[in-house]
């Protein structure tokens, strides 16, 4: 990257890639930091219009490339026989949110997928609505990673982490 337009950019929170420091369009002017919450408003509105999404009645935001926040309040019908919501429905949320975090950093025609995903479970979730925040850790051509905390009434129930899958867009 040019001298003059590396000045107008700053380094990423995500890391270092094979070909040197990963920039995001970050000017300095309020454009394109404007333009980046649009763009992951636009995720979040194409995240938010998913069947599997709306039927766990998840809700998505992002304010900034590679972090996100996915929220899913009770339903009865997401507990499991004692109660609590089901830990399904944890690992739903956590995958959710590292997946999100990453699609806000896609270019066009990419896609991402879950390789694994590792969730541990410190507290009870109990009868409560749900938030997970997820934020890229290393971004990378083809694979990224992630990390997600879970909370539940303001109280931290669950950290994970993610190993995700990018593919790249197809060429006509």
């Amino acid at each position: 990257m040019p001298r003059l337009v590396r000045a107008l950019f700053r380094p990423c929170r995500i890391g270092v890639t094979r070909r040197g420091p990963c920039y995001f369009a970050y000017a300095m002017s309020g454009d394109a930091k404007s333009a980046d919450t649009a763009r992951c408003a636009a995720v979040c509105a194409k995240f938010a219009a998913a069947g599997y999404y709306q039927l766990l009645g998840m809700e998505p935001s992002s304010d900034e490339p590679g972090r996100a926040c996915v929220r899913m309040p009770f339903r009865p019908s997401l507990t499991q026989l004692y109660g609590g919501v089901h830990g399904g429905a944890v690992l739903s949320i956590a995958d959710a949110a590292v997946n999100l975090a990453l699609a806000t950093t896609l270019a066009d025609g990419e896609n991402t997928a879950t390789v694994d995903l590792s969730l541990s479970f410190v507290a009870p979730v109990g009868a409560r609505d749900l938030e997970a925040r997820a934020s890229l850790t290393k971004r990378g051509r083809r694979v990224s990673f992630a990390e997600c905390t879970i909370t539940a009434g303001g109280e931290e129930i669950a950290r994970g982490k993610a190993v995700l899958y990018l593919s790249p867009a197809r060429k006509p």
